[in-house]
């Protein structure tokens, strides 16, 4: 029998449990019984048994979870579903088979019920957030029992629906409607006219709060409506003589989506004053004037009319403008009071204000007029850097080099700048060329430090099209630094010096000097010097040499050698070489010859 069925077998046939049963882990159990002969080993016999088990109502039901929340707009039919529930019970039959229940003390459940075998709750009444004292949330324990026998089993669950608020409610106006309000014609701007108000019930901010708007009568833009107070303000003056009454329509909004709203009338009647003034037939234009033109030129005049002429006349003055104009105070007409420079101005544009003034109302009217100043070529081109500038190239420079670029500019507004040398005033026109648009110099020929140092260029900015010429001048001087391009070289091919046998040890014989065009005249002076070496030939040679070419004897020459033929070559470090033959002999008056 399988050792992992819990049923034990004695001898005598006895079936017995070895250990609990579970039914909701196994139903059955299905194993084979083996019956043998104690005296004949070989006779036996087998039974198949099925052990089938019998619930009892050992589990509780368990819901899917402790806590139910749901959020269900307000707006829901009776009937309609808030929330499902779902639990379990692994027990069989009626021990599993559950019931759904409103638990005692659940006050907010008298507002809902629950379907007993499904676990669904629906309302029983409208629900209504916008209602007084209406409830947003509501909390319920709901229980789920199962039919076991002799005992039942059960659970508990919160449910917690919260309401959400609908835009079911329109704003309504408090404040009475066709309203009439009279207002007069020279009332100042920002004025309050009235303050319309209208409420909305719905519960959350977004759809009970109102905004105002001005949605009819209102084409001139004359008025403005606060959109969170709904104060109404008188946003432009006022003319009796050009409208007298405005209707307006106004309406409250909530902030739904789409939004409720309500409208409400309004009548603005305008009262008459005394405010007939002057006034320009235009009183916005334009002229043109030439910079530099005659001192006390007439510009314009545009003289104002009244419908009621005062007995004093009209009188005119300048707002703005009066800086660089004047105007006639009886016709109104105004000229130029010195003549227009353009390039000083801040614009090319000179808004020049003229008022009339009705001498006896004191009533005025403004003429606004662009002045527009025409350049005309009075202006020499300018560099940017005007000073004379010194610039550096290095000698054997490749041809295309750029060695600087030159800016201009021409404070005139329409006028082109190009740039040339002046050959009779440059001495390097011939190695360097300039863009004659973009004022780039560079090298165009080959630039050697020992043949010249620095060059001189004078550099023309001119306007190609000017009548007279107008154009401008700056000096660049170009500084050539030195390339070390050439080789030492000594002053003489071959030296020969005499010194007598008995010479000192350490004793300067001679000096042997090199020059290299590269390095300055006094070497002193300079981190750049030339070095010396002695090179040998094909015997030792006694002597040494410094940087400054001195030449020592380091090893006594006894006067008992008769000859000795020592074979040397002086090296400078840039390759200029010159033989050293060093021939020392016995002459009668003891002394060595080299």
């Amino acid at each position: 029998m399988d050792a992992s069925v819990p049923v034990h077998v004695t001898n005598d046939g006895v079936l017995t449990t070895a250990g609990r049963f579970d039914r909701e882990a196994s139903s059955s159990f299905k194993f084979v019984v083996i019956a043998t002969s104690p005296t004949h080993p070989n006779k036996q016999d087998e039974a198949v048994v099925v052990v089938i088990l019998i619930d009892i109502n050992d589990n509780r039901p368990v819901f899917s979870r402790t806590q139910y929340f749901a959020v269900v707009p307000e707006e829901l039919l009776v009937g309609s579903v808030m929330v499902t529930l779902s639990a379990a019970d692994p027990d069989d039959g009626a021990n599993g088979r559950l019931t759904y229940s409103f638990a005692p003390g659940s006050i907010d459940s008298k507002h809902f019920s629950i379907e007993g075998g499904t676990g669904v709750i629906r309302n029983t009444k409208q629900l209504d957030i916008d209602a007084s004292n209406s409830q947003v949330v509501y909390s319920m324990v709901v229980e789920v029992r199962d039919e076991g026998t002799p005992t039942s089993l059960s659970a508990t669950a919160n449910v917690f629906l919260s309401l959400s608020d609908v835009n079911d409610h329109w704003p309504v106006f408090v404040t009475e409607d066709n309203k009439v309000i009279s207002l007069a014609e020279d009332a100042a701007i920002g004025t309050v006219l009235s303050t319309v108000v209208a409420r909305d019930n719905d519960a959350s901010s977004a759809f009970s709060f109102v905004s105002y708007a001005i949605t009819g009568g209102n084409e001139a833009g004359k008025f403005s409506i606060n959109t969170k107070t709904g104060a109404l303000r008188l946003r432009a003056s006022l003319d009796y003589e050009d409208t007298t009454e405005y209707a307006l329509t106004v309406t409250a909004a909530d902030q739904g989506r789409p939004p409720n709203a309500a409208i409400m009338h309004m009548t603005v009647k305008v009262t008459n004053i005394n405010d007939v003034g002057p006034s320009f037939a235009q009183p916005n234009m334009s002229v043109s004037i030439k910079e530099n033109d005659f001192v006390s030129q007439v510009v314009f005049a545009n003289p104002a009319t009244d419908p009621d002429p005062p007995a004093g006349g009209i009188s005119y003055s300048l707002i703005t403008g009066g800086d660089l104009f004047v105007i006639d105070a009886a016709t109104g007409s105004v000229s130029t009071e010195g003549g227009l420079d353009r390039e000083s101005l801040a614009s090319d544009d000179i808004v020049v204000t003229v008022v009339a003034t009705d001498s006896e109302l004191q009533l005025s009217a403004t003429l606004k007029v662009t002045v527009t100043v025409l350049d005309i070529n009075d202006n020499d081109p300018q560099f940017d850097i005007s000073e004379d500038t010194l610039e550096v190239v290095t000698e054997n420079a490749p041809l295309g080099t750029i060695v600087t670029t030159v800016g201009a500019f021409d404070p005139d507004s329409s006028d082109v700048v190009r740039f040339a040398f002046d050959s009779a005033a440059s001495t390097g026109s011939s190695k360097f060329f300039i863009d004659s648009d973009t004022g780039e110099i560079s090298v165009i020929g080959t630039i050697d430090y020992e043949s010249e140092t620095f060059y001189v260029l004078q550099v023309r900015a001119y306007n190609p099209d000017s009548n007279p010429a107008r154009f401008a001048t700056k000096r660049i001087t170009i500084v050539i630094a030195d390339q070390n391009d050439n080789v030492p070289a000594f002053e003489s091919a071959k030296l020969v010096r005499q010194s007598p046998e008995d010479t000192v040890i350490g004793t300067v014989l001679f000096v042997s000097l090199a020059t290299d065009p590269d390095f300055p005249v006094d070497a002193a002076e300079s981190d750049e010097i030339l070095t010396y070496t002695i090179e040998q030939l094909d015997t030792p040679i006694p002597f040494t040499i410094n940087d400054q070419g001195e030449v020592r004897e380091w090893l006594w020459l006894r006067h008992y050698i008769d000859m000795m033929l020592c074979c040397g070559m002086l090296a400078c470090i840039e390759g200029g070489f010159v033989a050293l033959w060093l021939r020392r002999e016995w002459p009668q008056n003891n002394l060595a010859a080299w």
